[in-house]
């Protein structure tokens, strides 16, 4: 089914909630002209209310930066928070592709603090171990 504008070519990846229980989630669109691609963030509160609108406006928004662009920026892929609040942020293709963003960068407008080259595709999968503490997951 297609669900018309304005998600034409919308496409949500990955996932992660932080500590206070909101929801980051990766958003590409390649339709787009230029195209998106983006790690959106959704409010708990917004979750309590989806009752009364199903079609919550992101809190927060981080974009690819302008050199990422440039280099025909794939996307993000996986996406997690370490115990510190930082989030970290894998993507395929050119080097560096793993990113932190820090809490401070985070309220700042959300460039990386950090960006590493590692060796394999970072935008697969990420974890931390143990799991942070405040996280809605559970190890068993």
């Amino acid at each position: 089914m297609d669900p018309g504008p304005p998600y034409d070519g919308y496409v949500y990846g990955y996932l992660a909630f932080d500590s206070f229980g909101n929801l980051w989630v990766t958003v590409d669109n390649r339709q787009a002209d230029p195209e998106v691609h983006q790690i959106v963030e959704l409010s708990q509160t917004q979750f309590a209310n989806l009752a009364v609108d199903d079609e919550p406006i992101p809190v927060f928004t981080i974009n690819e930066t302008p050199e990422q662009q440039a280099e025909n920026f794939p996307g993000w892929g996986a996406i997690a928070f370490d115990s510190a609040g930082n989030l970290w942020a894998g993507a395929s293709g050119p080097q560096p592709n793993l990113f932190r963003f820090s809490p401070a960068s985070l309220a700042d407008g959300g460039l990386p603090d950090i960006a590493i080259g590692v060796p394999t595709d970072a935008s697969l999968s990420l974890a931390f171990d143990p799991i942070p503490p405040g996280l809605p997951l559970q190890q068993k």
